[in-house]
């Protein structure tokens, strides 16, 4: 019966790991750069006047990083390399990289676009509602110089881990 009471937490822990969302969201207002998982963690790309830096929360951790920061290198003794044989990996198909990529579902969008030149506006806005109607996504172009994207995809650990296996099966060859 002990064994119930360290397998159940392991099992939910695991069960909140696999199923929980995680996005990731693009709002060019807000300056929104960020890949979410659920509530938990979340890492924002910030681009300011003097550098590019990343926040990163965990629960209730915070940290920012500078990305163009220069790190001091750390002083390396020489070893002499050893011999060791290069491991090879097999590549992912194109089947099974489309097959996850399929599991991602757009929960928003929006774009509204201007080139800046107006012919080229004209040009393009047919083509533009066409594609905004057959996909039933909101993009438009705009004459007034406003471009603006909002994104947000959701997915989750098992959708894309049952993609992966499934596909991964199916194009597996069998030699015998």
């Amino acid at each position: 019966m002990v064994w119930v009471w360290i397998l159940l937490p392991v099992f939910l822990l695991v069960f909140y790991l696999l199923t929980a969302p995680f996005y990731l969201e693009i709002d060019t207002d807000a300056d929104i750069f960020r890949i979410r998982f659920h509530r938990l963690a979340s890492a924002a790309l910030l681009i300011t006047g003097d550098g590019i830096w990343i926040d990163l929360e965990v629960a209730w951790w915070q940290k920012r990083f500078d990305l163009l920061a220069r790190k001091a290198k750390p002083k390396t003794t020489s070893k002499p390399p050893e011999n060791k044989k290069p491991v090879k990996r097999k590549p992912i198909s194109f089947a099974t990289i489309l097959a996850v990529l399929k599991t991602f579902k757009v929960k928003r969008f929006y774009l509204t676009a201007d080139t800046g030149n107006p012919a080229f506006n004209g040009i393009l806005y047919p083509a533009v509602y066409t594609v905004s109607i057959l996909s039933g996504q909101n993009i438009s172009v705009n004459f007034s110089g406003r471009n603006q994207l909002i994104l947000e995809i959701k997915n989750n650990l098992a959708r894309v881990s049952r993609a992966f296996i499934y596909s991964s099966l199916k194009t597996r060859t069998w030699k015998t």
